[in-house]
């Protein structure tokens, strides 16, 4: 399957979650933020919001970089309903890509997507296309 995913330098007011003292949270940055066109549902996962909304405050993809353990961990948030930033999500649906491999041609990993109790996993490739070049297909 094909898709494409566009991610944007996240303005430096979003760049960090915060906990209810409204200090963020240590170790973990949000440095991107975009869109994607992925029909999610054709592999099984489940839509969590619009995937296309280019609202940095809820955005369709949401990078989450997280450096607590040996190795930093890069994850994509997939639904501007999971992205909110005015709201904290304990449950619910979710679609998560993990990044396992990174280049300076893209990266790969899994993903992993559903609602308690069921979920979804498969692996995914990305690979960097110019800005306005399509991707060969």
């Amino acid at each position: 399957m094909r898709a494409n995913l566009v991610l944007h330098e996240q303005p430096a007011s979003l760049r960090y979650f915060r906990g209810s003292g409204g200090d963020p949270i240590p170790g973990t940055v949000l440095p991107l933020f975009g869109t994607a066109d992925i029909d999610v549902e054709a592999v099984g996962a489940v839509r969590v919001g619009d995937l296309s909304s280019a609202d940095p405050a809820a955005p369709g993809v949401l990078v989450i970089e997280g450096g607590g353990g040996r190795q930093p961990s890069i994850l994509l948030r997939f639904g501007s309903d999971a992205n909110r930033r005015d709201r904290v999500r304990f449950d619910g649906s979710f679609l998560v890509l993990e990044v396992r491999e990174l280049g300076h041609n893209g990266f790969s990993g899994i993903w992993t997507s559903g609602v308690p109790g069921m979920e979804t996993r498969g692996h995914f490739c990305a690979e960097r296309h110019a800005p306005g070049r399509p991707a060969r297909g």
